[in-house]
């Protein structure tokens, strides 16, 4: 009945669509392989919230008390070191200061002032006059003093060798505001 014609290009058309076909399912296997790999490896590394062991244990050990020897005391009767006798002389009155006792002025020593920018109640005004006092370029220091109206802090600038030191000092702190004198220790 109907009789085909046979055409050359005809034939070959179907033959290059399936290997079409074929080449882009064989692409879209391995990409979807690769992404499958990477998430299996990667998915972990980069979701992983257990730390990593470490890999060599250290051993600590802890000496037991009774087998260290007890420590000795340093000798009572040898004084410290001290590096100078203007030191030694300073840590002293530090130290009588600090105890409430009376500090014996040395003859030989020249005196030294302070300035004094206050006496508070409060820690905070204290802390704040202080700060004010030390943007100024001033070294301070500040004392607990115990008076008849309870304890007082002291906020102090100095100290100094010269009077002529000190009065520099309280220049600058009248001129920034601070209610200043200068004194003798």
């Amino acid at each position: 009945m109907f009789k085909q014609k046979s055409d050359p290009t005809a034939a070959t058309a179907p033959i290059d669509a399936v290997q079409q076909a074929r080449t882009r399912a064989r692409q879209r296997l391995i990409g979807a392989i690769v992404l499958l790999a990477i998430g299996i490896i990667g998915f972990p590394l980069v979701f992983e919230t257990q730390p990593r062991p470490i890999p060599i244990d250290i051993p600590i050990e802890i000496p037991k008390r009774d087998a260290l020897p007890p420590l000795a005391a340093p000798p009572a009767s040898a004084p410290p070191a001290r590096p100078s006798a203007e030191t030694s002389s300073d840590g002293d009155r530090a130290r009588a200061l600090l105890e409430g006792r009376p500090v014996a002025a040395a003859s030989a020593e020249a005196p030294r002032f302070v300035v004094q920018v206050g006496a508070f109640a409060d820690a905070e005004a204290a802390r704040e006059t202080r700060q004010k006092a030390e943007k100024l370029g001033l070294k301070t220091y500040t004392q607990v003093a115990q008076t008849s109206a309870g304890s007082r802090i002291r906020v102090r600038i100095g100290p100094f060798t010269s009077r002529a030191d000190a009065d520099a000092a309280l220049a600058k702190a009248s001129a920034a505001g601070l209610t200043a004198v200068v004194l003798t220790l």
